[in-house]
């Protein structure tokens, strides 16, 4: 019987037995070059994520661990037994480079006593009327992983929370309780001084505080049209919808 050949003519053209026979030789294109992923991940773009749930937020603890939580203790706040609470009742943030983890910032609404400059002692005078009412929101719980601390860090991650914060809430203003060189900062973000403060240990504070016009300009992001000022108790229901 005739065997059946079916290398097709332009496959026979390409079939050369003597090149299948020639040693096969790996050392002439040199080593593969090494792959620094900490070099990848330093030049990834800073992306924010919003942590809605306590599940979601438990990947903050590592972080967290470096918070100064003894300025509302050293100012008589007693939040402590809340911070569960004012997690679910606030806007949790976290940003990263790649995969990694390199800061988180936390915005708390007014008008829950949850924040600290609605349970001092001594009140914050005339400045609590301008600020603790509905619609303004305190920054906390703004910590960046030690080995990327800059400003300009501080900066691009106050930025993402901005929009990201205004995109779903209305603000009038933000707030936030400094030491004297963070409230130095704080002025070239759109916060100002509002009310000098002394804790039980002697150490000094500032309360400041910005319009939300002035913060967005400062860091130049657009304000959206605003949609009217949103009870806390709905935004916490609609939250609770999302994460089931």
């Amino acid at each position: 019987m005739r065997a059946i050949d079916f290398t097709t003519v332009t496959q026979a053209k390409l079939w050369n037995p003597a090149a299948l026979a020639a040693p096969l030789d790996f050392q002439d294109s040199g080593p593969a070059p090494a792959l620094d992923f900490h070099v990848a991940e330093a030049d990834a773009p800073l992306q924010l994520r919003v942590l809605r749930t306590a599940r979601q937020r438990e990947e903050l603890a590592t972080l967290r661990k470096h918070a100064p939580m003894g300025v509302e203790d050293d100012l008589g706040a007693g939040l402590m037994p809340y911070e569960t609470l004012r997690d679910d009742m606030g806007f949790v943030t976290a940003m990263y480079r790649g995969s990694k983890l390199v800061a988180t910032m936390r915005f708390v609404p007014s008008g829950l006593r949850l924040t600290a400059a609605e349970r001092l002692p001594d009140g914050i005078g005339e400045a609590g009327n301008r600020i603790l009412g509905a619609g303004n929101w305190e920054v906390g719980r703004l910590i960046v992983a030690p080995d990327e601390r800059s400003p300009e860090l501080l900066q691009d991650c106050l930025t993402l929370a901005l929009r990201a914060l205004i995109e779903e809430r209305d603000v009038d203003h933000f707030y936030a309780i400094a030491t004297p060189v963070m409230a130095r900062l704080w002025r070239r973000f759109g916060m100002r001084p509002a009310a000098p403060l002394r804790g039980a240990s002697g150490r000094d504070f500032m309360l400041v505080a910005g319009a939300v016009a002035a913060v967005a300009t400062a860091l130049e992001v657009p304000l959206p049209a605003r949609r009217g000022v949103v009870p806390v108790a709905v935004l916490h229901e609609e939250e609770a919808a999302l994460a089931a």
